[in-house]
């Protein structure tokens, strides 16, 4: 193509439209499918335009193919910056029944993707647009992994509460506000395996995520530090770094990328890196000293939920306990294998609950009474879980995979010991028709236990 523009379609995919003028000399336009893995939210794939890094003196005129009923207001597109392939510019756009168009400068990587929920700086306000539960893995130089969990247990607007837990026995509970967009740290507690108990307070409080996301914007806070007899100050400068795509465990994201630098007056100074997706929050984490950048901590999402808060308590789900009330029943037999089958989505309600303790066992009404729903959808399990020991409904949502006659469960969200937070549960399971059989072996029978497992029968409602 030449000074005198032209067109270029790809079979299936964009077209392009350089104006007259825009090209200085003759070249070779070319598109193709991008071997860049579309993020989640896209609309489109990932499109190559090239020869990559060509400017143009008019803008040129792109455009794809989006689904029937997509109105502007829902999406925009995604280009990469000149250079690279994990920057991305949001560009606006026009649609016209299953096209949009958008004007570009120059030539890289493209797609048509869900809009961001704020501005067109893609703000991803994570923590201040709904309390969520995450599951990390945190990977510390010279030290083994290990898993940690993060769920919002208070939100009253506009403050809000965090757990952490971690499987290496440590707890955390953190105290947020939010301010003009800004996230702010109040306080701290970490309560230690031997069950030692250390508080910080922020005065002011301390600046988390800034209320200007716009590539190049810059805020910092001081705070003073009080943790018992132990007062210093601590300043956040917080930069951000603009719009990329970041890859972790739970998927591929697009994020915004704020770059802190903490100083503080009894310690070096740390760098830490921060990538938070729209709504789902942080995505990933790392941090490093400055005056040794080798000596890294990253966090990676593994999972995400959201939770659901009613008067101020957050909680996995808000599901209605709406199945019967039943005996936990000691069953003298063995405890049945596991057949599979074809496991169906739906609303499933307990109907019997059986303890096998083995033939010649325990037999009879426990005087337990149990109700329990569950929920899957599309991977997804959610229980509500209530007997009648007076204690309130126990919830949780867990990510679900089926191998052969086996369940493969990971908590997203709900209650665990240290130890299993990112562990996978395997339970056995029947399915025919309507009815779902859960099936617990007891690991430790019969060394430590005359009962050999338990048994769940759901009916799907």
């Amino acid at each position: 193509m030449g000074v005198a523009g032209g067109s270029v379609t790809m079979a299936g995919g964009p077209t392009i439209v350089i104006p007259a003028g825009a090209l200085s000399a003759d070249t070779t336009i070319t598109v193709a499918s991008s071997t860049i893995a579309a993020p989640g939210g896209a609309v489109t794939s990932v499109f190559q335009f090239g020869p990559d890094g060509t400017t143009f003196a008019t803008p040129a005129t792109v455009r794809f193919t989006v689904p029937a009923g997509t109105s502007a207001a829902e999406v925009g597109v995604y280009w990469t910056r000149p250079g690279s392939t994990t920057q991305w510019d949001i560009l606006p756009v026009t649609v016209s029944g299953t096209t949009a168009t958008v004007s570009v400068t120059h030539f890289s990587a493209g797609y048509v993707g869900a809009a961001c929920p704020a501005d067109s700086t893609c703000t991803p306000a994570g923590y201040a647009t709904g309390p969520r539960a995450q599951r990390y893995v945190v990977t510390p130089v010279g030290s083994p992994p290990f898993n940690q969990s993060e769920e919002v247990v208070q939100a009253a607007a506009p403050n809000f509460t965090i757990r952490v837990d971690s499987n290496n026995g440590v707890s955390q509970t953190s105290h947020f506000i939010r301010s003009g967009g800004a996230v702010l740290y109040v306080a701290t507690e970490f309560r230690m395996p031997n069950g030692a108990v250390t508080s910080y307070s922020y005065a002011p409080p301390l600046l988390i995520f800034p209320a200007d996301t716009t590539p190049g914007a810059t805020a910092s806070s001081t705070s003073t530090v009080t943790s018992g007899a132990s007062v210093y100050t601590t300043t956040r400068a917080l930069t951000v770094d603009g719009v990329e795509t970041v890859t972790v465990p739970a998927g591929t994201f697009l994020a915004l990328k704020v770059t802190t630098i903490i100083t503080s007056s009894n310690a070096p100074s740390v760098h830490n890196l921060a990538w938070w997706a729209p709504v789902v929050g942080r995505v990933k984490t790392i941090n490093c000293q400055a005056a040794a950048p080798a000596v890294t901590t990253t966090w990676e999402l593994t999972s995400s939920s959201p939770m659901i808060c009613a008067g101020g308590t957050c909680a996995c789900n808000d599901l209605v306990n709406s199945a019967p009330e039943v005996p936990l029943t000691f069953t003298p037999a063995n405890l049945p294998a596991p057949a599979g089958g074809a496991l169906a989505d739906g609303a499933y309600s307990l109907t019997a609950q059986n303890l096998y303790t083995g033939p010649g066992g325990r037999s009879g009404d426990s005087l337990m009474r149990i109700k329990s729903t569950y929920v899957l959808q599309s991977g997804i399990g959610q229980w509500v879980y209530e007997d009648d020991g007076g204690a309130a409904a126990t919830r949780s949502t867990e990510a679900v995979r089926v191998s052969g006659s086996q369940l493969i469960s990971t908590t997203i969200c709900g209650a665990e010991e240290p130890g299993d937070i990112g562990a996978s549960r395997v339970i056995g399971f029947t399915a025919s028709g309507d009815t779902l059989r859960l099936i617990w072996a007891n690991p430790n029978y019969p060394a430590s236990s005359s009962d050999q497992g338990e048994e769940r029968v759901m009916i799907r409602r």
